[in-house]
């Protein structure tokens, strides 16, 4: 089966302006989320949180605040997402949490809410570039900072 972009043929490949890049899918009471990158700093759209139904189809589309994202949990009405590009954690469309690097990776307990942190470079480069996990209070505040040897690409459950 080949690949079809869901918003149809893209002209300038990851910079046109109906790219999509899902990053992560999350199962909510009431259907699938997905978030879509969007290469914001190509196509200047913002990620978009994307609502399936039971059926898989799209019932909404929702444009966030957040830029090249990573990951959604949505947990006691809070809907969180890693705002990649800005190093940071969004919720409910504001900055809860700066960790200062590519925000990518997310697990949400009652406890602690656990955030990937991963410098950024070129595909290239990866392979070199470390990461942080960064371990928060469900205020958002930052409990504790670890340093890893390699980039964060996922954190599941805390």
């Amino acid at each position: 089966m080949l690949f079809r972009s869901p918003a149809g043929q893209l002209a300038d490949g990851r910079k046109s302006g109906n790219y999509v890049h899902m990053n992560s899918v999350w199962r909510g009471p009431d259907g699938l989320r997905l978030i879509y990158h969007n290469e914001t700093s190509k196509t200047q759209r913002p990620s978009e949180v994307v609502i399936l139904n039971a059926d898989h189809t799209v019932r909404e589309v929702i444009p966030t605040t957040t830029a090249n994202a990573h990951n959604i949990v949505e947990h006691n009405g809070e809907r969180i997402i890693c705002d990649s590009m800005e190093g940071a954690l969004d919720v409910n469309g504001e900055q809860a949490f700066t960790g200062g690097i590519f925000t990518r990776g997310l697990s949400v307990g009652d406890d602690y809410v656990l955030v990937g942190g991963s410098e950024y470079g070129k595909r290239k480069d990866r392979g070199r570039l470390g990461g942080e996990l960064y371990i928060l209070n469900r205020s958002f505040d930052l409990l504790h900072r670890v340093g890893l040897p390699s980039m964060v690409l996922e954190i599941r459950g805390v």
